[in-house]
């Protein structure tokens, strides 16, 4: 049956028998099949509450098809598609389409929960590489599949399927939740790209990360205020794609100093500590952070 709105979703799980029925292959799990059932399952109250049947034949398919059956909600032989930004289609593609804007209410929140969860999926699926700087949250789900040590009698390949869509619904939740933050925040974002713009230190708020968008601005460093009052100073990446990049990093004898040592070699009294790896530093006070930065780029500019 076509799939078009939540209640196609719904009409095609309680069938035939009004009790909510998944059906997805059976064998190996991949991050597509995984992901689609518990995505899917946030519709119904969770995988608990959902019978989940892992099959290949067609006369034991119940419910609501994914990753199988060339239905609707496949993307094998048949049922391949090209989706949006160039991705082709997965099952968690294809089932995040029909209920975006029950999961996501919001433009700005589909296109993080899209570019951060659904798209990484998809490409992987279909053996695309993920670019560089581009992560997926399911890389994880291949390590849950029975492996080669492991009996076949002994080993239940449908519960460990189970044990992995319990994971994937947690994180799955998590990003839904970060998904709406980002959208709350598109304003204060905007911003703070427009400061960075002119500005080589650009304040950004606790919590909010924008290392990848400050990428592609003047900014050098970000700097944030926590809640005990202490300030830190953050490297900015030099490209979106290779976030451990640093524009400008902090001097070589700063790396792995603390306190009364940093304090010493940076000249700076209140410096607290700078990571090893030079991407970040700590100070009790605003001005000593916005010091320790003006120090470094005119540095920087008179060993050009």
């Amino acid at each position: 049956m076509p799939l078009s709105s939540i209640d196609d979703i719904y009409s095609a799980a309680y069938a035939p028998d009004h009790k909510p029925y998944f059906t997805v292959h059976d064998g190996t799990f991949h991050a597509d099949d995984v992901a689609a059932v518990a995505l899917a399952s946030r519709l119904f109250g969770g995988s608990d509450k959902v019978n989940i049947i892992r099959t290949r034949d067609p006369k034991r398919f119940k419910g609501l098809l994914m990753d199988v059956g060339e239905g609707p909600l496949d993307h094998h032989g048949s049922a391949y598609s090209m989706g949006v930004n160039g991705v082709p289609e997965s099952s968690l593609s294809k089932l995040y389409n029909i209920i975006k804007n029950k999961i996501t209410p919001n433009e700005a929140a589909q296109v993080y929960f899209r570019q951060n969860v659904v798209d990484p999926v998809s490409k992987l699926d279909n053996g695309i590489a993920l670019r560089r700087g581009e992560n997926s949250l399911f890389t994880w789900v291949p390590g849950f599949n029975r492996n080669y040590s492991e009996k076949r009698t002994l080993t239940n390949q449908d519960e460990r399927f189970k044990q992995a869509v319990r994971i994937a619904e947690q994180i799955l939740d998590r990003e839904i939740q970060n998904a709406a933050s980002d959208s709350k925040t598109i304003g204060l974002k905007n911003a703070i790209l427009q400061k960075a713009m002119n500005n080589a230190v650009v304040e950004v708020p606790a919590g909010l990360d924008m290392s990848k968008e400050l990428a592609g601005t003047n900014a050098k460093f970000i700097l944030t205020r926590y809640s005990d009052g202490t300030y830190r100073l953050k490297c900015v990446p030099k490209s979106k794609r290779n976030l451990y990049s640093k524009k400008v990093p902090f001097p070589d004898n700063w790396s792995g100093l603390s306190n009364k040592d940093l304090q010493s070699a940076s000249g700076i009294p209140d410096a607290l500590f700078c990571h090893s790896n030079g991407f970040l530093a700590g100070f009790k006070s605003r001005g000593s952070a916005m010091n320790a930065a003006h120090q470094i780029l005119k540095n920087k500019e008179l060993n050009k």
